[in-house]
């Protein structure tokens, strides 16, 4: 079953593994750590189309391309100019999903040191194994928004295909699997795992009320409600959200510990995160 939203423990650099673990950290003692930041590699430049993916605004689509595929220069100037000490990079979507030979995905995977990130919804009995294995390693799990199949974006979008992207179809589609999670018991069978997710949580603390209620006279697979679950497993992220108001209605529904700091950088203007 298609989705618009893909699963990925935390790509790393293009860079191995123990040399990435000897790097220096920039740690200033009074910086910030941002999360789910993107970037990508020459090769996957194809996917980033400028109806899809906006520059922050007065920036250009070929600005947008240059700081993607950069990792030491002008992002460590940002970071430095925003008091960020440490930021944890994602492969911009669809990224290796987006690569329909399997066989030339799983290698471009090994070659980028990335995971593979699948389109598909983990919300399965099928998929316990995967949790099990979250659980067993005791590590969270990114769930970051991409854009859906052409045949939903026909059916959905066509209308107004300015809305598939970050207006609509971003939080439609990753909203849609983070309920799935919920009403089929994953939380349930595996209390213990850990989910991240960006831009204020999908909207979803912004409407827990209205579900919270609809689900507690439906019958589904829940133990607790969905605002349970944003307090105990979930993580929401700031990421291009910058909203003051809503960050303090979101302190009030779930907790400030349940949110982290992201800017979205290359699509939203940092400043505007810190400010």
């Amino acid at each position: 079953m298609l989705v618009s939203a893909y699963f990925s423990f935390v790509a790393s650099l293009s860079t191995a593994p123990l040399a990435l673990a000897a790097a220096k950290w920039g740690n200033s003692g009074t910086g910030s750590i941002v999360i789910g930041e993107e970037w990508t590699i020459p090769e996957l430049l194809y996917q980033v189309l400028p109806v899809v993916v906006s520059p922050f605004p007065g920036g250009t689509h070929a600005e947008l391309v240059l700081n993607l595929l950069d990792v030491h220069n002008q992002r460590l100037d940002m970071m430095n100019a925003n008091q960020i000490d440490f930021m944890v990079l994602g492969c911009n979507s669809p990224c290796i999903q987006g690569i329909a030979n399997p066989v030339a995905a799983a290698k471009m995977s090994v070659q980028e040191q990335m995971v593979i990130k699948i389109f598909l919804y983990y919300d399965q009995v099928e998929y316990d194994v995967f949790w099990q294995m979250v659980s067993d390693l005791d590590v969270p799990v990114y769930l970051h928004t991409r854009l859906d199949a052409q045949p939903i974006l026909d059916l959905l979008y066509a209308h107004a295909p300015l809305l598939r992207g970050a207006p609509q179809g971003f939080s439609a589609g990753a909203s849609a699997h983070i309920f799935g999670l919920c009403v089929n018991g994953i939380f349930n069978r595996f209390p213990d795992v850990r989910l991240i997710i960006g831009h204020m949580g999908e909207r979803i603390p912004s409407d827990l009320y209205r579900i919270d209620t609809e689900f507690s006279h439906t019958k589904t697979a829940m133990k607790q409600n969905t605002t349970t679950y944003f307090k105990r497993n979930i993580y929401e992220t700031t990421s291009s959200d910058f909203s003051t108001n809503l960050l303090k209605f979101h302190m009030g529904e779930i907790g400030l510990d349940r949110i982290m700091y992201s800017t979205d950088y290359l699509k939203a203007y940092p400043p505007d995160g810190t400010a």
